[in-house]
């Protein structure tokens, strides 16, 4: 049973992300990835150097069941060696230059744990943690180290998942967490806006929605009304966030979060 300090976290939690917002909160993605190399600490350093309201981070789980920050399954695309993350124990995988692909500047980037972000990024940041493993025992179990020693940030982080099995399983385990369901895919929106509609019960705190993918405003107003936060991905064009402020949202995720939170300020000082 959950203690009742984590259960009265949850309420004001809730309570703060639910607030009406005079804008969309600015979300770095995988840090201030226009800049530095995704996912790793130089580019959590610099989104929170560029006054992010938030940082998203991707995780896989390695073969020795370490929460890793990486987007890809494998490290090919962002590092030296291609090797895939869960048949690769953490020890070889943070010998490998996650930063040279950006640049040389950035040569000794290494993947990083999941514990090093959460050490990182400060409490009034809020933090987001995109599960990429779909099997949710794997990850719960490489989670479940990590409560005693960084509970009060993770309590105040955000799970979010293209997986909606991941995001029950993790909401079952720790109902007091906020979690959010990445949609890519319209059918999957118009099925839950249905299901909410017909009276099912709200599965998620919240849903994050592809840019491209058109979300029409009757959907807005259901998932809206339901309780629902939404969020979208990824923008890098400021003059978007005048349009999804307008439209209810709270989370607008960028890989140019100077640019985005600049724009965010002037409207709000007009």
């Amino acid at each position: 049973m959950r203690s009742v300090k984590a259960i009265l976290f949850y309420f004001l939690n809730l309570s703060i992300l639910s607030t009406a917002f005079s804008a969309v909160d600015i979300i770095a993605h995988r840090g201030a990835s226009a800049y530095a190399p995704e996912n790793t600490l130089a580019s959590v350093d610099l989104a929170l150097e560029l006054d992010a309201d938030g940082i998203e981070i991707d995780v896989h789980v390695s073969a020795d069941g370490r929460l890793m920050v990486i987007h890809d399954g494998s490290t090919g695309r962002t590092c030296n060696e291609d090797v895939i993350i869960q048949k690769t124990h953490s020890h070889t995988l943070r010998q490998l230059d996650a930063g040279s692909w950006k640049g040389p500047e950035w040569k000794d980037e290494k993947i990083p744990f999941l514990e090093e972000v959460l050490e990182r990024v400060p409490l009034n940041t809020k933090l987001f943690i995109e599960c990429k493993t779909k099997d949710p025992k794997l990850f719960l179990q490489a989670l479940e180290p990590l409560w005693s020693r960084h509970q009060e940030r993770l309590q105040s982080s955000i799970l979010i998942s293209f997986h909606a099995p991941i995001l029950s399983a993790f909401k079952r385990e720790y109902p007091e967490q906020m979690v959010i369901w990445l949609i890519e895919e319209m059918e999957s929106l118009e099925a839950y806006a249905r299901h909410i509609k017909e009276g099912g019960k709200r599965l998620f705190d919240g849903l994050g929605v592809d840019h491209e993918l058109g979300i029409s405003d009757h959907d807005i107003t259901t998932h809206l009304a339901s309780g629902h936060l939404l969020s979208v991905w990824t923008v890098d064009q400021p003059r978007w966030v005048s349009y999804y402020t307008s439209k209810g949202f709270a989370f607008f995720t960028t890989n140019r979060p100077d640019l985005v939170q600049l724009n965010k300020n002037t409207q709000v000082t007009k």
